[in-house]
This record gives C-alpha cells, sequence and structure tokens, in this order.
C-alpha cells in the first residue's frame, strides 16, 4: 500500500527567518520541503501513553526517530520559555516512547529588568541555566542521523512519522522549535515531567504560599496587556488566607517580581535589548514609584522578591505548597516542575492539567481550594 506523502515545513511567522532555516537542510524535494512518508491516521493523546525503557533505546540506534529542541532557531526569548518548549519536547518523547536528545539553551533575549536597568548582561546566567536544567540524553545521534529542523505540526502527524520511520532503515532527529502546536491542548503531557523536576520540597508544617507577578519587559512591550493587575493578586492572596486560617494552618507568603529600582530609560539601543529591539517601539521611562507596590501591604507577613535571582525563583514556584501563577511561561515552568503542591491558574494562551486550580472558575474555586488545603493538612499530619 502506498502511504501518502507527509511534509516538514515551517509556517513561522517570520517566513524569511524559516527560509533561512531551512536552506540547511538535506533530502529536499524539488520545491525545498522535506519529504517523508507517513501513515495518515488519527491518534488521540490518552490512547498512547508510554516511556522509554532500555529496549526502547537500543532500538533506536539504528533506525527510527528521536526529538530535540531546536536550540538554533530564530525564535528568540528568554530562559521561562525556552526551558518550557525544552521540557515540553522531553515530556513528547516520553508519550511517544521515542528517545530525548538534550540540547541546551545557548543564547537568551530577556535576562530580566536588572538587567535593563543596569545596561548589562550577565554572561554566565545561560551556564547556570544549563547547569539546573539539564536532562540527560538517552541516545548518542548515531552518525548516519538524518536531522530535520521543525516549526510546527500537530500530534497526529508526529505520531505517524513515528511509525512509518520505525519500520524503516532512516534515523530521523526532529528539532522541534516550537512544540506548543502538538501539545497546547494537551497539558497532561506534562505528567512526565514531573519526575525530572530538579526541585524537592522540604517538608514544613508551614504552608508555603507563593506569587509570581509578571512584570519585567512587560512593561515596555506590547504584549503588557497580558499583565493582570495586582488587584487580582491581592483578592487572591487573602481569599487563600482566609481558608488557610480557617483550617487553622500556619502559612508564610512571599511575592516575586520584577519591577524598577530607581528611574531609567530604556531604548532600542539598550545593550540588554539588542535581541529583541522590536519590543521597544519607542523610548518608555520606568519608575519605581508606578509599580504601586504598598498596595501588596494588606497582605499579612509578605515578603516580597524584587528582582530576586531567576533560578531561585523558579525553585520557589516548584516548591511552593501553593503556587499562584501570573500569565507567563516563567510561572508555567515553575507549575510543570511543582511535584505535589497546588496550582492556581489564571488562563492564558497555555491550557491547564486538570489537577490545577482555575482562579476565574467561581463556581468551583472556593470548593477545589478548600479540599486542597484539607488534602495538604492531612498530608503534612502524617509526614
Amino acid at each position: 500500500m502506498k502511504l501518502p506523502l507527509i511534509r516538514i515545513f515551517h509556517t513561522d511567522r517570520n517566513e524569511g527567518a524559516a527560509k533561512a532555516n531551512g536552506a540547511r537542510r538535506a533530502m529536499k524535494s524539488d520545491d525545498g520541503c522535506v519529504c517523508i512518508h507517513c501513515p495518515s491516521q488519527n491518534t488521540s493523546l490518552t490512547q498512547h501513553p508510554s516511556d522509554l525503557t532500555a529496549s526502547a533505546s537500543a532500538r533506536h540506534d539504528t533506525s527510527g526517530l528521536a526529538l530535540t529542541y531546536d536550540n538554533d532557531s530564530q525564535i528568540l526569548d528568554g530562559a521561562g520559555s525556552q526551558l518550557h518548549r525544552i521540557y515540553s519536547v522531553y515530556a513528547l518523547s516520553r508519550f511517544l516512547g521515542v528517545p530525548y536528545i538534550h540540547s541546551p539553551l545557548k543564547k537568551l533575549s530577556y535576562q530580566g529588568l536588572l538587567s535593563l536597568e543596569k545596561n548589562e548582561t550577565n554572561p554566565e546566567l545561560i551556564s547556570r541555566y544549563n547547569t539546573l536544567f539539564t536532562i540527560p540524553s538517552d541516545i548518542e545521534i548515531p552518525k548516519h542521523a538524518k536531522i530535520f529542523p521543525i516549526y510546527k505540526q500537530d500530534l497526529s502527524w508526529l505520531y505517524s512519522l513515528r511509525e512509518s520511520v520505525t519500520r524503516g532503515s532512516d534515523f530521523i532527529l526532529l528539532k522541534i522549535s516550537w512544540p506548543f502546536s502538538l501539545i497546547r491542548q494537551h497539558p497532561e503531557i506534562f505528567q512526565y515531567v514531573k519526575p525530572i523536576s530538579p526541585f524537592k520540597r522540604i517538608s514544613s508544617s508551614i504552608f508555603k504560599i507563593v506569587i509570581h507577578i509578571r512584570r519585567g519587559d512587560l512593561l515596555i512591550s506590547p504584549e503588557g496587556n497580558r499583565m493582570l493587575p495586582n488587584s487580582y493578586y491581592i483578592h487572591l492572596a487573602l481569599r487563600i488566607v482566609q481558608v488557610l486560617n480557617a483550617l487553622g494552618i500556619s502559612w508564610s507568603c512571599e511575592l516575586h517580581t520584577e519591577v524598577p529600582t530607581k528611574t531609567f530609560v530604556v531604548t532600542s539601543e539598550n545593550s540588554a535589548m539588542q535581541t529583541m529591539k522590536e519590543r521597544v517601539l519607542h523610548p518608555v521611562t520606568l519608575k519605581q514609584e508606578e509599580s504601586f507596590f504598598e498596595e501588596f501591604n494588606v497582605i499579612p507577613h509578605l515578603k516580597i522578591c524584587n528582582n530576586h535571582d531567576p533560578l531561585e525563583a523558579v525553585r520557589s514556584f516548584a516548591t511552593a505548597d501553593l503556587f499562584i501563577m501570573s500569565r507567563s511561561t516563567f510561572s508555567y515552568l515553575g507549575a510543570i516542575l511543582n511535584k505535589t503542591g497546588i496550582i492556581v491558574y489564571h488562563p492564558f494562551w497555555f491550557s491547564a492539567p486538570v489537577e490545577w486550580i482555575d482562579s476565574t472558575h467561581e463556581p468551583s474555586f472556593h470548593e477545589r481550594l478548600v479540599a486542597a488545603c484539607e488534602g495538604w493538612k492531612k498530608s503534612s499530619a502524617f509526614s
């Protein structure tokens, strides 16, 4: 039976960059697209859960499919987004039962608001991220491997490709720059990430609330409209504190954000903005007093961590007993690496696993919050 022809192609918003990346390809058809035979079939994420076994790893040494993050992509952004993509690629490899090959961070377009304020970058930051967030590769890349960067495809296409190549003699390494098109509507796939989280919660009788308020470069970006107001976090934190007090649970609360420590102007010539000049449409003046952080004084015993070390911030997110997310991939990274905590989520472009609590769903929010906090109280009594 003749199999339908599937093309690997870029659908990047930046078509010029996609074509530039495509120029590196081998095995092209006449029109420049990589062609691979794959069976056309639909598949549900929950139909084929699997993990990589030692025998599977050995089987893919000579033929088959492996996945890695495309760290040569033209998509430039901060560590939160890129690490989210790396863990997404890893989760996909586990779901499909194919080898994962680790590709570390190579470049960062954003190193934090303090970097903009000081007009300098930290040359050690990428190395620190890569040391903490290294995922062991399952195999070495075979010498005869054929490597294809891809941008967007759907999950059924990827599953079909896996089935096709495992019956052939080729070994294909897919370098995935944008895995979200594959898993955006299937956040349950992140169940595979928790076992490899580099963070471990230390048992305590004090219930730790951690809040992430996304500010930083959004203060100067056209995407600033996705910032949630201070009132959202304050109202939510006070509701959570009320529940904890009613249950007799001792608690602490810390808030992580990025706001200016002084007045300064950001322009496209700022040395810390060289990879994202398009975000600075005109000079922007940032002032500490415009953050209105005195509003948070109504939250008792609040510890504010402003411009905190980003790796330590993720550690706090991932070890919190309750984590209040922003509409942010940096938040999302900390949430998927949190093995046991209660995650309070505000909808944005990434869907939430079913166990996360939607803060905007009033019919269920209070009931789910109380049940989760009661569960923590019972488990802490036995720890």
